[in-house]
């Protein structure tokens, strides 16, 4: 990752001049979107910032969102010759519209911001066969429907945050909808109940962001106590049934969820009474095993033949409700899950950090010795 002087000029330009005023003895105390904004940089994540940043920009880059959708009518070049129709001409379309090219071929130069770099997958919507794409350095020939819009899948192609021009040659009379990117999302940073730019930055916010973004969690020692969750009591099991069988291993509850010739998503309610950082302790069969988190962070395990423990890395739970969405494979199972808390509170996080926590809340000080460890650390 880049170190802060290979970091855009105006943006730590901007940061370096907030940090002067706020250490100013009249500043008003620092804002969460305060710390927003030096995370983004230190990181070095401020390649994937519009020229002219606003709150919602940095917010993309910190929930580590990766599965995008841009509208073609909103982010064609307007020299593009194209011309922009609402109309169900070909079937259900998304956003406020859709182009349509003319009677040769026609280019459309669809330009964005790619907040996070990665190796995407490229899907299209598009009418009419014969459509060339050229994305990543690579160029590729698809066909979209004879009759109405069809979401295409183009290939992988591999993306560095920032600036992107996907160039897309229609076929006489051919028609795009839109153009979606899709990778496995990041982890989120964010504090407990999600990000409050205009609030006050406090302690707690500071370091639990802090620790996600290092990676620090699984040091963090063993809280409690344990929440036990048995899969037969859910209600929401995706075709998944509950059985006795006990062969494949003794269920702790004495039953127990298995699929049969058809994967099943099951989905898993948790109600936290205080946010922080959790393992989480399934016993399960078959593979892979997938597990979504809060619908935005997804891991996956390989289970056993049999019912055995698998445990994954600490992930972050808000406090409040949570949701766990688990994919069982065909012939898999799902006996229980076990949420086993992680000491989170402030004592326990600025031990993890080194972090000497002084003052009502901090100050820029604070900020310039965090951010030069992240920047260091990513490096």
């Amino acid at each position: 990752m880049p170190s802060l002087h290979l970091l855009r000029p105006v943006a730590l330009a901007a940061l370096t001049a907030a940090l002067l005023v706020l250490s100013a003895p009249s500043a008003q105390a620092l804002t969460q979107r305060d710390w927003m904004v030096a995370l983004v940089d230190s990181l070095g994540r401020s390649f994937g910032l519009p020229d002219q940043p606003q709150t919602g920009d940095y917010l993309k880059i910190l929930q580590g969102q990766r599965n995008l959708r841009f509208e073609a009518e909103s982010v064609h070049s307007p020299d593009d010759e194209v011309s922009t129709r609402a109309f169900a001409n070909y079937g259900p379309f998304s956003g406020p519209g859709w182009l349509l090219g003319i009677s040769r071929p026609s280019e459309v130069h669809l330009r964005f911001t790619l907040p996070l770099d990665g190796r995407y997958r490229l899907s299209l919507a598009l009418h009419r066969p014969g459509h060339v794409v050229r994305a990543g350095g690579q160029s590729y020939t698809v066909n979209g429907g004879d009759e109405r819009f069809t979401k295409i899948e183009v290939g992988e192609v591999t993306l560095a945050a920032g600036p992107q021009e996907i160039v897309v040659t229609l076929p006489p009379g051919g028609a795009i909808d839109y153009l979606e990117l899709a990778a496995p999302n990041l982890p989120a940073i964010a504090p407990d109940r999600g990000w409050q730019p205009d609030a006050p930055l406090t302690w707690d916010a500071l370091a639990v962001t802090a620790v996600q973004a290092l990676g620090l969690e699984k040091g963090l020692p063993p809280g409690g106590p344990d929440q036990i969750i048995e899969t037969e009591t859910l209600t929401e099991t995706g075709g998944a049934r509950s059985v006795e069988d006990a062969h494949l291993g003794r269920p702790s509850g004495g039953r127990w969820l298995r699929t049969a010739a058809q994967p099943a998503q099951v989905t898993v309610p948790l109600v936290i009474a205080q946010g922080g950082f959790f393992d989480l302790e399934l016993t399960v069969m078959g593979q892979p095993v997938k597990l979504l988190v809060n619908q935005q962070l997804s891991l996956a395990v390989d289970g056993k033949p049999y019912l055995d423990t698998v445990t994954l890395p600490a992930v972050f739970l808000s406090t409040g409700a949570n949701r766990l969405d688990v994919t069982l494979p065909p012939g898999g199972g799902f006996d229980r899950i076990l949420v086993k808390p992680r000491q989170s509170n402030l004592a326990a996080l600025s031990a993890a950090l080194g972090l000497t926590a002084t003052g009502a809340a901090p100050v820029s000080a604070d900020l310039d010795r965090l951010t030069s460890r992240l920047a260091t650390a990513t490096r």
